[in-house]
């Protein structure tokens, strides 16, 4: 009995430790100009606010804003404040939808990329939108996530195949204890 009251033991152990830690990834919460937004003037920033610090890592962090043109007016590295994330912009005032695309490392170690989209209204001078408010976004859906392979539904089954990948082991290792329990008898 000592023998088996062992071996539970030590696949208790085994679980917990080879177990993956179950922990929320961040999210976008907020972001200037906000998703789907339409301003009437041209931001010279990208604002981006996360759900949990995040990790500076050199090529880590990267924000693209691509314009009408196709051309990226992103200006020099993002820089990283915990959970902020600031991207300074090339004047481009040219009206049409702009879309942002971002990169960061939580960390968790876990890598979000999202695209949202805002739309420029009327040209006018670039100036930096005082006193923005954060308005809570939502990251993109549906093709967007779908080509990216960033989904949660994937995120979360991959952990389900990770859980089931465990269990198995713990079960194979519980079946070899037993018949090498039952031979040393």
């Amino acid at each position: 009995m000592k023998r088996v009251s062992a071996s539970v033991f030590l696949l208790l152990a085994l679980t917990f430790a080879v177990a993956p830690i179950a922990s929320a990834h961040t999210t976008l919460l907020s972001s200037v100009p906000a998703s789907n937004a339409e301003v009437t003037e041209a931001p010279t920033s990208i604002e981006l606010e996360f759900g949990e610090d995040l990790i500076a890592l050199g090529k880590g962090t990267k924000v693209s804003v691509i314009a009408p043109s196709g051309k990226d007016i992103a200006m020099g590295s993002a820089t990283v404040d915990k959970t902020h994330v600031s991207q300074p912009l090339t004047f481009d005032s040219t009206p049409g939808v702009y879309t942002v695309k971002f990169r960061v490392v939580a960390a968790d170690g876990h890598v979000l990329e999202d695209t949202y989209a805002f739309t420029i209204t009327a040209g006018q001078s670039a100036s930096a939108l005082a006193a923005p408010i954060m308005k809570p976004t939502a990251p993109s859906s549906g093709a967007e996530e779908a080509e990216e392979g960033m989904g949660s539904e994937e995120e979360g089954g991959n952990l389900l195949v990770k859980g089931f990948l465990v269990l198995a082991t713990l079960v194979i290792i519980v079946l070899i204890v037993r018949r090498w329990q039952k031979r040393q008898r």
